[in-house]
């Protein structure tokens, strides 16, 4: 289990580098489709509701965003969500029981914040960058 929080994150970059680390840490309660990572592509069906809901892996999707918040509090998603929105989203999904895939969450829109015209070259470059973090971080260093 990786506890990124203990990370110095002095950079923008480390702060990166810790928020994707908090994503590698994964959940026997939840399915490969209910793990958040960096794309968001998160799918529950409405027979999978209680058991995501209830069973865990909503209280694990929320602790990873904890995670996130703590190491990188402006951190958005490849596909521009941003974790108060995830969170709201997931909650209020659970409170009605209604299945749900990534595909309904609300767009995070921005209204000044310097994530205008540059978030899209900002996001090309992070597609680019955040698999090849991914792949390194996930290498063992250890012998």
């Amino acid at each position: 289990m990786t506890e990124p929080r203990r990370n110095d994150n002095l950079s923008p970059f480390q702060a990166w580098r810790s928020a994707v680390e908090c994503m590698f840490n994964k959940s026997i309660a939840c399915t490969e489709q209910q793990q958040i990572w960096l794309n968001l592509t998160i799918e529950v069906a409405k027979e999978d509701m209680r058991g995501y809901c209830g069973g865990g892996c909503l209280e694990h999707t929320m602790d990873v965003l904890d995670c996130i918040d703590d190491v990188k509090r402006d951190f958005w998603f490849a596909n521009n969500f941003d974790t108060p929105t995830l969170r709201s989203f997931l909650n209020e999904r659970c409170s009605n029981s209604t299945a749900f895939s990534y595909k309904d969450v609300p767009t995070t829109t921005t209204s000044g914040g310097g994530r205008g015209a540059f978030q899209v070259l900002n996001n090309m470059v992070l597609s680019v960058i955040i698999p090849v973090l991914a792949s390194i971080l996930s290498y063992n260093y250890y012998y």
